[in-house]
């Protein structure tokens, strides 16, 4: 079963988070101490406050959230084609050389992992 869950400062609608991100989980977290908690909830919101909009997924992947993830960078319109090439087409030899060549700038690659990287998280939590 699968749970979407929010900030305890989201489900009460407060007005010093502009939009929390979509946690989803397959099973239970347990919980720690009430500090740590708080410490945690407080890494979580200030995280999700720094996403920018136009770097997050629609809705509709975390409320119908499909069985095979691995396909949401590509369709969820974050990436560009660029950038699905960088992150898909090569692995670090063959990166490393076409940013060499100057297929692609550094600036360019880091940006596009760093998409994939936000992308990921709201799917899975893992930066936080």
């Amino acid at each position: 079963m699968r749970a979407i869950s929010q900030s305890p400062a989201a489900q009460q609608g407060s007005a010093n988070i502009t939009r929390s991100l979509p946690v989803i989980q397959t099973k239970g977290v347990p919980a720690g101490t009430a500090a740590f908690e708080k410490t945690r909830q407080t890494i979580i919101d200030d995280f999700n406050a720094k996403v920018p909009d136009h770097l997050r997924i629609d809705g509709k992947y975390i409320t119908h959230l499909p069985l095979d993830v691995t396909n949401i960078p590509r369709s969820c319109g974050i990436l560009s084609q660029e950038e699905l090439a960088i992150t898909e087409d090569y692995d670090a030899v063959g990166l490393a050389a076409a940013v060499a060549e100057r297929k692609y700038t550094a600036v360019a690659v880091a940006t596009a992992f760093s998409k994939r990287a936000i992308i990921r998280h709201q799917i899975t939590h893992c930066l936080t």
